[in-house]
């Protein structure tokens, strides 16, 4: 579990009361309140939209293995979902790494899984030389299919391409169980790594706070 999502989402259980002159609403201006996530910066939100889409993933994962029947237009919107959630949470640690390094922030603009998932690997090796190579074999292999299946993006929200070709040609899911299992080994690896990382980050900042406060209290 990532630090975002110990932070509250400012969100009431209940439904608002609704101004019947002025017409429906769902939005609501809170700018200026000390409320997650406005006061997060758009490099600590990767993460916390991360947490959103793989928490709907796995509630929609849950409810489809026991409902009877089984809806099967599903599939798409819960497929589009695993796949978003990973390539946010690659994002959200090539950002924090950064970060941590004081580097310039990467260029995030592509959509395509291996190449984000490779800088990333090369990055966990880097840091934890003797970490178990398995779990990252693992990961590669189902961040590869989830690649194969849907490489810009796009199948998993469209029935077709811009060009009028057919999404998911041939594709289809072994199972929901099969799935959740292999997203539930990706969080596992994911989430210890950004941990660590915002774990490192925040020793950084104690630590730099720590010398400001030494310096002044010089005479």
């Amino acid at each position: 579990m990532t630090g975002n999502q110990q932070k509250t989402n400012g969100l009431d259980d209940d439904a608002t009361s609704q101004d019947e002159e002025g017409g429906p609403f769902v939005f609501e201006d809170r700018t200026g309140r000390d409320e997650s996530p406005f006061f997060l910066t758009t490099d600590e939100l990767w993460g916390w939209y991360g947490d959103g889409y793989f928490e709907a993933a796995k509630i929609l994962l849950e409810h489809v293995k026991t409902a009877r029947p089984r809806r099967k237009t599903l599939f798409y919107p819960i497929l589009f979902l695993c796949r978003h959630w990973a390539e946010l949470m690659l994002k959200a640690i090539l950002l924090d790494s950064a970060r941590t390094r004081r580097q310039p922030r990467p260029q995030l603009l592509t959509h395509k899984i291996m190449p984000l998932w490779e800088t990333c690997r090369h990055l966990i090796e880097e840091l934890w030389p003797e970490g178990p190579k398995d779990k990252l074999d693992a990961a590669e292999a189902f961040l590869s299919q989830l690649c194969q299946a849907d490489k810009g993006c796009i199948a998993f929200r469209y029935p077709e391409d811009k060009k009028g070709a057919r999404s998911l040609e041939g594709t289809a899911l072994t199972s929901y169980g099969d799935l959740l299992k292999h997203m539930a080994s990706l969080e596992e690896l994911l989430y210890g790594v950004h941990a660590a990382i915002l774990n490192l980050l925040d020793a950084i900042a104690e630590g730099e706070q720590y010398l400001a406060q030494e310096f002044s209290d010089e005479p």
